[in-house]
């Protein structure tokens, strides 16, 4: 329907792109996400990333992640709806861009951090952090993978239930793709 405003439509879109991803329509799914922060208003993902804009995204993060040191758990919640919803897709077009083997997923990674950075924290954005730590951990960072890692635990204990079903992708990440790495 033409008639509804963008806000009415997102938890149905949000529903369409989870049903799309659950009966292995990744395109579709990746697709569909694409379309809608569009028509957010929000900046859509590159179809591909070479390393050199992974490596300047990773310099913009780092960089963010350096003024918010000691302090990420303690951020405001996330206020704006829009963002929120906006958090939501790209916590599902991470899973979809992880399945398609996509050299994007570094960008959407160090975008969600960004994002939880600057604008609050909502449920996904501990998965947003814990990817980050999963990130720089294979990228050889074992003492920053740690830190993030134990960032991870500290906002999952912060926001509780507002983390709801993420909480099992968090840990999982934490104790098997980053743990044994860096634990001893």
């Amino acid at each position: 329907r033409t008639d509804l405003d963008i806000m009415d439509k997102l938890p149905l879109y949000i529903i369409r792109c989870h049903a799309l991803y659950a009966s292995y329509k990744l395109t579709e799914s990746l697709a569909l996400s694409q379309q809608v922060l569009e028509e957010m208003g929000y900046k859509r993902l590159p179809d591909k990333a070479s390393t050199f804009d992974v490596v300047m995204d990773l310099i913009k993060t780092k960089r963010l992640l350096k003024k918010h040191t000691g302090k990420i758990p303690e951020l405001p919640l996330m206020e704006d709806e829009k963002r929120v919803y906006a958090m939501t897709l790209y916590h599902t077009m991470g899973s979809t861009l992880y399945m398609l083997g996509s050299s994007v997923l570094p960008i959407l990674i160090l975008r969600w951090t960004r994002w939880a950075l600057k604008y609050g924290l909502t449920g996904h954005s501990c998965t947003a952090i814990v990817f980050y730590a999963f990130m720089i951990t294979s990228m050889g960072d074992l003492e920053g993978g740690r830190e993030y890692g134990e960032v991870t635990v500290q906002m999952l204990e912060r926001l509780g239930d507002a983390v709801g079903p993420a909480i099992g992708r968090c840990l999982f990440l934490l104790e098997n793709s980053i743990a044994h790495w860096t634990k001893p």
